[in-house]
């Protein structure tokens, strides 16, 4: 056997075979860090769900009954206030309606009845006024108004007294109760 000394140049068959080896060694290698990488995870899913129990049952050891009856108690105090809130801002302010018909109202007018229909919009005025042209300016002050939608006249009568009695049916904006 001879030795020789010079090195033979690699074939191609010899380079695929060492990139075959260096890519079966890069496998094997990847299948373990991922076989690694799940044991991993199931092991830190374990410790945060033990870490999690003990937590919970810090917070519970440190809740007594009295706390807990306390919390219901706020809750319900919660739950009433809630619904206390929802009912003040349905709320009808009716007593604008008053106040309108306070500054709308002609000096030589005077009002006997007032009957309001909230949910139709309405408001029925029964009164007297010193003369038909009292009523005309009153029908007219009502007219100008923007919260009034439409002004009609339902009933005209003369008084045994004197003036002229009147029914007055008011169709308003709903706004005006806001």
């Amino acid at each position: 056997m001879a030795i020789e000394i010079i090195p033979k140049p690699k074939t191609e068959a010899g380079i695929k075979t060492s990139l075959f080896k260096v890519l079966y060694y890069l496998t094997i290698l990847l299948f373990l860090l991922i076989v690694a990488g799940y044991f991993g995870l199931i092991f830190l899913s374990k410790s945060s769900r033990e870490r999690l129990q003990r937590i919970e049952e810090m917070i519970a050891q440190k809740e007594t009954p009295e706390t807990a009856a306390l919390e219901e108690e706020i809750l319900k105090a919660k739950e009433k206030t809630e619904i206390f809130a929802v009912l003040l801002n349905s709320h009808r302010r009716t007593s604008n309606l008053f106040n309108f018909l306070k500054e709308n109202c002609h000096r030589e007018v005077f009002f006997s009845k007032v009957d309001f229909d909230i949910e139709g919009s309405r408001i029925t005025l029964w009164g007297i006024a010193k003369s038909f042209q009292a009523l005309g300016e009153q029908i007219l002050i009502f007219k100008e108004q923007n919260l009034i939608r439409k002004v009609e006249l339902a009933n005209i009568s003369l008084q045994k007294e004197g003036g002229v009695g009147f029914k007055l049916i008011l169709i308003f904006d709903a706004s005006i109760l806001k």
